[in-house]
């Protein structure tokens, strides 16, 4: 009896070490790729604050504007961007 019940835990842990090993890299880009801007959003970036205000998006950016804000800063940083 004590065999099944240790052996159905073992399965359980074996599970769940198996599920954080494989989702762990998923997570991992997002954060090491940080938040800076691309060159490309620097150069929008016209009064070098690190971030796109609404005043500085154009194009898909400005047309996406609130649904890119993830954090409701009324700014984007890189990682928002990407």
């Amino acid at each position: 009896m004590f065999g099944l019940f240790f052996g159905g835990l073992l399965k359980v842990a074996l599970v769940s070490i198996g599920i954080a090993v494989c989702t762990f890299p998923l997570s991992l880009p997002l954060h090491a790729e940080g938040n800076e801007l691309s060159d490309r959003g620097k150069a929008a970036d016209k009064n070098k604050n690190g971030v796109i205000d609404r005043d500085e998006a154009g194009g898909p950016l400005k047309a996406n504007f609130d649904e890119m804000d993830c954090d409701k800063s009324g700014t984007l940083d890189g990682g928002e961007i990407r």
